[in-house]
């Protein structure tokens, strides 16, 4: 639960939380940002290749840009470091969670020292916007796209505290 955000979401209860900064560099650009890890995953050298990380914020202006627009942003900004060579194998779609307009990109990384999926996603409920980064292994991806996908279809924007 994110009581200053008004949000909450389940994740698999083996999972283990790990300093977001340290498995992505965008956790740094988000005033809230969460991240748990697959303790039984992979590795690269010891830093956890399966996860999940949320991160979120408030926006001061009025009317809050469609989320396939801040998904876009991100993208572009992740594109400089963490998906620089990435191949999007699902092109931006719109669709909504509980309610909540989202959109979600999909992208592979094969020029990395463990081949990689990554699912970008963005929610946007009145002035808050919501980001998912769900990665996983690439050979593990079948599996972890049910355990991704029902993380996410468990978010739920609630009240503001």
């Amino acid at each position: 639960q994110e009581a200053a955000l008004g949000c909450n979401f389940e994740y698999p209860a083996s999972w283990v939380e790990y300093p977001p900064d340290v498995l992505n560099e965008a956790a740094d650009d988000f005033p809230t940002v969460y991240a748990v890890t697959d303790p039984l995953g992979g590795r690269v050298g010891s830093i956890p290749v399966d996860y999940i990380m949320f991160a979120g914020q408030r926006e001061q202006q009025q009317a809050v840009a469609a989320p396939s627009t801040k998904l876009e942003s991100l993208a572009v900004s992740l594109a400089q470091t963490s998906l620089a060579g990435g191949t999007v194998v699902e092109p931006t779609n719109a669709f909504t969670v509980n309610g909540i307009s989202a959109a979600a990109k999909t992208y592979r990384m094969e020029a990395t020292e463990i081949q990689t999926v990554w699912r970008l996603v963005c929610l946007v409920s009145g002035e808050r916007v919501f980001y998912f980064v769900f990665v996983s292994e690439a050979p593990l991806w079948n599996d972890n796209k049910s355990i991704f996908d029902a993380t996410l279809a468990s978010f739920q924007a609630t009240a503001v505290a």
